[in-house]
């Protein structure tokens, strides 16, 4: 099989992954190489599986990105219209609506009224990542004011009571590979409290693999069941991240069926079982 490694021109070259896939397609004996989404010059008509890796420059052009997508059709992993839906963090909402158990979101602020009783908030814009113009406020005053100015420049947005657990617990990403579990990362908290938030994209650092318990897994696996109902999509990719509430129960922080660095670093078995779920796929 003839598998494409879909990046952007700016994150290729620093995406850790990319030469581990490479590697493990070749000793399954497929080629796997990298291409930039949007360059003209690629025949995206010559690849079995196109896979989404690191495109993380398509938050500032979704709507470009999202035709991209659907003009690779059925050979794009995830599927396109998962992409669309995933592309833009009200899907929270939908998976909310179907029972998921996901952190209290409320959107669009535009009154302080709105914030609710919390200690502090994150804001964030709904089409986003790596944190990109995402900030913790421990002041309803900071955060209010954050949402309004992300609104004015044209976002919409999403505003969430901060989790204590993060700061001692961190939250985990669960990885799935063609509904197979795979790994298991955990982050350590990623935002510093009052500190003005980075318009570009940011990586953390601090990672490592770790075992998480058997309902942290449980729940991640009802979330990709939702998703697949909601889309109507069998997902070859996903990330779960979930953080524990106040008496340790899993919560649905983010799901990630676009472009989720797979921190192979942290898994090697982990580029092989990706392959396999790619070719799995045709």
């Amino acid at each position: 099989m003839d598998i494409a490694l879909a990046s952007s021109a700016a994150d290729h070259a620093g995406d850790t992954d990319l030469p581990q896939l490479i590697a493990a397609a070749e000793v399954l004996g497929h080629r796997a190489e990298v291409a930039i989404w949007d360059d003209p010059t690629v025949d995206w008509t010559a690849f079995d599986v196109v896979a989404i890796r690191s495109c993380w420059d398509y938050t500032r052009r979704r709507d470009e990105f999202v035709t991209w997508c659907h003009s690779i059709g059925d050979r794009l992993v995830n599927h396109p219209d998962i992409v669309e839906w995933n592309s833009d963090k009200t899907y929270l909402r939908e998976l909310a609506e179907a029972g998921v158990r996901v952190i209290e979101t409320m959107w669009d602020i535009t009154t302080r009224a709105e914030l609710g009783e919390h200690r502090s908030w994150v804001v964030k814009p709904t089409i986003s990542s790596g944190s990109a113009n995402t900030a913790h406020w421990t002041t309803a005053d900071a955060a209010l004011k954050h949402a309004l100015e992300l609104r004015a420049a044209g976002h919409h947005t999403m505003t969430q009571p901060y989790v204590a657990s993060i700061d001692e617990i961190g939250e985990f990403a669960n990885y799935f590979f063609d509904g197979e579990y795979s790994h298991s990362v955990r982050k350590p908290p990623l935002l510093t409290a009052d500190e003005v938030p980075a318009p570009g994209a940011t990586f953390p650092g601090g990672l490592r693999g770790v075992t998480v318990d058997a309902a942290v897994i449980d729940f991640a696996r009802e979330v990709n069941a939702a998703a697949e109902r909601i889309t109507g999509h069998a997902l070859v990719q996903s990330r779960v991240d979930v953080i524990l509430d106040e008496t340790g129960a899993p919560m649905l922080m983010e799901l990630e069926l676009v472009e989720p660095a797979l921190f192979i670093d942290y898994a090697p078995a982990a580029a092989r079982t990706y392959v396999e779920a790619l070719v799995h796929k045709r």
